[in-house]
């Protein structure tokens, strides 16, 4: 549990769904650049090549599948006893720790 605000700031509210729709947008411009195929838009972040009714283009919806969806993030401590000198790896000692950040239902 992080107790030390320090060594961190609180944000107001979680960026995820803003990110992954910026992010979108980016594989959206850079399918539409010829940067990136379709077939790699689709398998990658779930972006539609379906054509729009009028026949103009790709519609580049997002996929609705779970897969592509940002998942919910937690942490998970990576204890890094080898910082530790050999004389400090005693029971109860208190190892340097790496947070980790990952996501539920998504790319990590």
């Amino acid at each position: 549990k992080q107790t030390l605000n320090k060594h961190y700031e609180k944000l107001p509210e979680d960026p995820t769904q803003t990110l992954h729709k910026e992010l979108f947008n980016l594989w959206v411009e850079g399918k539409e650049d010829s940067f990136v195929s379709p077939k790699e838009a689709k398998e990658i972040m779930g972006i539609s090549n379906n054509p729009k009714s009028d026949g103009t283009g790709p519609t580049n919806r997002p996929s609705t599948l779970p897969h592509f969806k940002p998942g919910i993030s937690y942490f998970y401590p990576s204890l890094k006893i080898h910082k530790l000198e050999k004389d400090l790896l005693k029971p109860g000692v208190e190892p340097p720790v790496c947070l980790i950040t990952a996501l539920q239902d998504g790319v990590s």
